[in-house]
């Protein structure tokens, strides 16, 4: 079974998503941090990990750019979503620069994030 982890600080986005993604029949974990969601995935290997991209201390990119620097030594590479609301122009391109593999509005449809959890999903299993 595919492991999703969720990253958010806002606890009500939080177990929204995880809520929507348990739906799915996958595994949840979550993390209220980009701190916490480091260690996670230093003890745990996730399909897709669900990145807020504004939180504070660690945002998203930092965080995501931490992942996968940490990925270069171990040649095992996790698929990065990141969540927002920003309306940004730049936003996608904010996320795929930090290293996120794509991006969701935090406000998109459940069919919306079933495509895209389960396209990244699949490819995180292929790059194991």
């Amino acid at each position: 079974m595919h492991r999703i982890l969720v990253v958010d600080d806002n606890a009500i986005w939080r177990t929204a998503t995880t809520l929507t993604v348990q739906s799915l029949d996958l595994e949840t974990e979550e993390a209220s941090s980009g701190e916490e969601a480091l260690k996670k995935v230093q003890a745990n290997y996730y399909a897709v990990i669900l990145m807020d991209c504004n939180m504070p201390i660690m945002n998203g990119f930092e965080c995501t750019q931490k992942i996968r620097e940490r990925e270069k030594s171990n040649a095992i590479r996790m698929s990065i979503i990141g969540l927002t609301s920003s309306v940004a122009a730049d936003i996608e391109e904010q996320c795929l620069k930090a290293g996120m593999d794509a991006y969701l509005d935090k406000a998109c449809s459940f069919e919306e994030l079933r495509q895209q959890v389960s396209k990244w999903a699949i490819r995180a299993v292929c790059n194991r």
